[in-house]
């Protein structure tokens, strides 16, 4: 005697499908490929402009960067050479002291030798 399916089951051949997961069709198959290269196409897209935008920035501090640090450099070059000038004509302002005072020295020094001698005001 051969079993009758349950109420509301429909009777399953030997040839259909496994318990599961059902096989799609083709054209859903290339449906869903093609989707998914669209999706790592956008995230490639996406990782590629923030690359971009990483690279133009960093492009831009470089440039900046290389013109603040010249003017930085130009600005301590220019600090250095005054601070060197004041450094030489304090010097000179001393050299050019000391030789006066050697010169009135001997000067002195050769009225003294003659018998002569220079007037100086007391205060």
């Amino acid at each position: 005697m051969a079993m009758r399916p349950a109420a509301g089951l429909a009777k399953r051949s030997e040839a259909s499908e496994p318990f599961g997961k059902k096989k799609l069709g083709r054209n859903v198959e290339m449906f869903i490929v093609r989707e998914d290269q669209l999706h790592n196409a956008v995230q490639h897209v996406k990782a590629s402009d923030h690359l971009k935008g990483r690279a133009v920035w960093e492009d831009r501090q470089g440039k900046r960067g290389m013109v603040n640090q010249r003017s930085r450099t130009d600005k301590k070059i220019q600090e250095e050479m005054e601070l060197a000038n004041r450094e030489l004509l304090a010097v000179r302002s001393e050299r050019i002291r000391h030789y006066y005072a050697k010169c009135y020295m001997e000067w002195d020094q050769e009225l003294n030798a003659r018998g002569l001698a220079i007037v100086r005001e007391r205060d």
